[in-house]
């Protein structure tokens, strides 16, 4: 799950952090919004989440991070029926992608 790049260790989500910054004009470091961008995701069933153009570097198109997400098959939890889930980062889109899970 890790690769060695420049001689650190490059983490999965460290390419989500690079496109916020590259593409979304704003002083707010993603770590301070992400839980409520997944809280988000979660709550309205959905594989991406989006930028207004507004809040845009190019204030031309929204943007949409987009993610792949896989049932958990570990169980992890002391409750029985919960499942969870794993978020991986796919990239950034454009155009909007498919709306729902």
């Amino acid at each position: 799950m890790f690769e060695i790049y420049r001689r650190r260790i490059k983490e999965p989500h460290d390419q989500l952090i690079v496109d916020f910054h590259k593409y979304v004009d704003t002083d707010i470091p993603f770590y301070a919004i992400k839980e409520d961008v997944l809280f988000l995701m979660i709550k309205h069933n959905r594989t991406h989440f989006s930028i207004p153009a507004a809040l845009t570097k190019r204030k031309q198109n929204d943007i949409y991070f987009c993610f792949e997400i896989e049932e958990c098959k570990i169980n992890i939890s002391f409750k029985k029926d919960q499942k969870y889930y794993l978020y991986k980062y796919k990239g950034v889109q454009f155009n909007e992608p498919n709306k729902t899970i």
